[in-house]
């Protein structure tokens, strides 16, 4: 199932390349491909707490829908549970009374799953388009549903990113500069077209149209 968040502020965005976990560093590092089977996009995004609890509902639905549809769906300790408050899902913002949703994108080996990036105009940016803390977005998210034996989550997927506002950075660091060079794996074919994200947008507002949820990881994204 997939979801347009609106009105949100970005925070800690890492959406350029991904990253992965370094332990021996005891922090976060680029990945040397966007094939990295480890590697990971991840953008939380501030929002409100109405917005929040449309999330909250989305995702209680997608995970309802999943469960009905599958055999044998695990029950128990370990697994999602739909009943819980906007305030147990998402942590809360300290300098406001706003709720922080994160979310991750892994690459699952696939250069494509980069997350795309529009700017208020809804027109393309550069592959190497750096997102900010404090740009205000609005961000298309899949609400993947998941089973690992007897466990259950979900896990919110960044799939596009509209940048309402861009804020300029103000603590000196460019991470165009630090992390400069092609990343993109020799011979990658091509993304494959698929239905603009902000189609909306482009038409001035008009009401969307929604399709029927898919669960591959290719979906198209339904606007």
């Amino acid at each position: 199932m997939q979801y347009k968040i609106v009105g949100a502020q970005a925070l800690h965005p890492r959406t350029v390349e991904p990253f992965v976990f370094d332990e021996k560093e005891n922090r976060s590092v680029r990945c040397q491909t966007r094939t990295d089977k480890e590697g990971k996009y991840e953008i939380s995004l501030i929002v409100t707490p109405k917005e929040a609890e449309k999330v909250a509902q989305k995702m209680r639905d997608a995970y309802a829908e999943k469960a009905a549809a599958t055999h044998g769906w695990p029950t128990g300790d370990k697994t999602w549970n739909p009943e819980q408050s906007v305030t147990d899902l998402f942590e809360r913002d300290e300098q406001s009374d706003c709720l922080i949703i994160k979310c991750v994108q892994k690459t699952y080996e696939d250069p494509k799953t980069k997350p795309k990036h529009f700017d208020h105009n809804v027109m393309p940016l550069p592959d190497d388009y750096e997102l900010t803390t404090g740009s205000k977005v609005n961000v298309v998210v899949r609400l993947f549903v998941w089973k690992f034996g007897q466990k259950t989550g979900i896990t919110i997927q960044p799939k596009a990113i509209l940048v309402i506002e861009h804020k300029e950075r103000v603590d000196g660091n460019n991470y165009t500069k630090e992390f400069a060079g092609d990343v993109t794996p020799a011979g990658a074919k091509a993304a494959e077209q698929v239905e603009h994200p902000f189609a909306a947008e482009l038409a001035g507002g008009a009401e969307e149209k929604p399709k029927a949820p898919k669960d591959d990881l290719d979906d198209e994204i339904p606007f």
